[in-house]
């Protein structure tokens, strides 16, 4: 069995290291995954919000799965501008043409923010002004 000098199979390592930073995810294409700007909503045909978010976003849209025995189901609940607005069928009542922006906050970050009560998450919708 041939051995390789430790100085090659350091090279080796380093190179499949650089190599494999390629193909990883960008950290601002991560980011973008959780933000519908207003550059997007534009491009999209007239609806509501819950429309742009069903083309752009999708997977904000599915269940989270249980988070108890109480809670067989969980969706996201909606925000508008900081205060919430209602289940995820609300989003059909906001006109695409009045929002600026719609990010997600997985349930996490939404509990952080805005106490218990979102293992869904939460979708926020921020209106133009």
């Amino acid at each position: 069995m041939r051995t390789w000098p430790p100085t090659v199979l350091l090279a080796l390592l380093c190179l499949l290291g650089c190599a494999s930073g390629q193909g990883s995810e960008n950290p601002d294409a991560r980011r973008d995954s959780e933000l519908i700007s207003l550059e997007e909503l534009q491009n999209q045909p007239a609806g509501s919000a819950f429309d742009a978010v069903e083309r752009l976003r999708p997977n904000w849209l599915r269940n989270r799965g249980p988070f108890s025995t109480t809670r067989p189901q969980s969706y996201p609940e909606v925000f508008v501008d900081d205060r919430h607005f209602g289940t995820l069928e609300s989003l059909r009542q906001i006109d695409l043409d009045a929002v600026s922006e719609i990010r997600f906050l997985n349930g996490r970050d939404a509990t952080t923010r805005f106490g218990t009560g979102y293992p869904g998450g939460l979708i926020m919708v921020f209106l133009k002004r």
